[in-house]
């Protein structure tokens, strides 16, 4: 059986949350409205997560590559934001 694997940057906040995004997608960073790819993500920039349905600001303790088996991508056929493991992320990669 073949599997693919994927490189996707890990990131662990300084509250404990983590999450795992292949290097196009998306995050929102330092202010709601900018985004960056997770692959320039670095510790200390400020990420967001949902607390109780309001948008936290969170500091970045970590980042780390890791290969994955597979390939999921938040895409939305409406172009709708998606909060994956309570982080905000942009269902467009970037190219």
């Amino acid at each position: 059986m073949f599997y693919l694997l994927a490189l996707f940057y890990s990131i662990e906040t300084e509250t404990g949350h983590h999450l795992s995004l292949t290097g196009n997608h998306l995050i929102a960073v330092d202010h709601i409205d900018r985004f960056l790819p997770a692959n320039q993500i670095k510790a200390r920039d400020t990420v967001f997560i949902n607390h109780h349905g309001q948008l936290q600001p969170v500091t970045v303790r970590n980042v780390t590559e890791e290969y994955k088996v597979g390939y999921f991508t938040p895409m939305t056929g409406q172009g709708k934001y998606l909060f994956l493991i309570q982080h905000k992320t942009s269902p467009f990669p970037f190219n």
